[in-house]
């Protein structure tokens, strides 16, 4: 356990891209913030002045539905994206509803542009929480750190409220969530304990900003048998308020 005195941005840095070969293939998962965590890493690249390419393995909102703090392009018309221009860019095929994933050879041929690819490979319907389908999430074999988000947002509302897919899991749509359940959700291998190869993965308690101290404590106390038996980094705060609350650091 530690609580080292610095903002999320500043431990998003130093675990993300100080030191990581490039590209750096990042993925994120789960629910609770997702897009806001790829969006802040992104600008992070960009002010370390790396070239970062935002995609997708599922779908991601259009700009006309979700303002993107830096340029959205169509895989269709790859040869005239403007490579040597922007330093952050998401690039995927679109449909009338979705930005979708890139083709095999689309990403191969964009790959060698950029120092950080950071690929959003879940989706949860703007929902805190989420309990995976057998064919969910969807993990690229050479994803070098995975991201795992969660959204503290759901304590206290009713699971089928704020749990995506909460009629597979365990029959608990009458229930309402508390940390028992967050945590076993979080380590379910059906929640956010995806199988995955990835040498450093993360798992991120956000909107630690809408719990007051008690809640916290009791979250964090509620935990420990938890995040002891894990070999993910454990992160509790709040992309929002750009903060960090607690960290536990994974074995070894």
């Amino acid at each position: 356990m530690h609580d080292d005195p610095f903002s999320l941005s500043q431990y998003l840095q130093r675990t993300l891209i100080d030191g990581h070969k490039r590209p750096v293939i990042i993925s994120v998962i789960g629910s609770g913030g997702k897009t806001s965590v790829i969006e802040r890493i992104a600008l992070l690249g960009k002010r370390c002045h790396l070239r970062v390419l935002v995609t997708t393995t599922t779908h991601m909102a259009l700009p006309s539905d979700h303002q993107y703090p830096f340029g959205v392009y169509r895989a269709d018309d790859i040869e005239n994206l403007p490579l040597d221009d922007e330093h952050v860019m998401l690039v995927g095929n679109w449909s009338e509803k979705r930005v979708k994933p890139l083709t095999t050879g689309q990403f191969e041929s964009l790959r060698g542009h950029f120092d950080m690819i950071l690929i959003e490979a879940d989706g949860a319907r703007g929902m805190e929480l989420k309990y995976h389908r057998e064919s969910e999430p969807v993990i690229r074999a050479d994803t070098d750190i995975l991201i795992k988000v969660l959204g503290l947002n759901a304590l206290g509302k009713k699971s089928a409220q704020t749990i995506h897919n909460c009629f597979l899991w365990r029959g608990c749509e009458d229930k309402i969530v508390d940390e028992h359940i967050v945590h076993a959700l979080a380590f379910d291998p059906r929640g956010l304990n995806a199988t995955s190869d990835a040498p450093v993965q993360m798992m991120l308690y956000n909107q630690s900003d809408t719990l007051d101290k008690s809640r916290l404590g009791t979250l964090i106390e509620s935990g420990l048998q938890y995040f002891r038996e894990s070999r993910d980094s454990i992160v509790i705060g709040s992309v929002k308020q750009d903060a960090i609350e607690y960290i536990y650091r994974a074995r070894g």
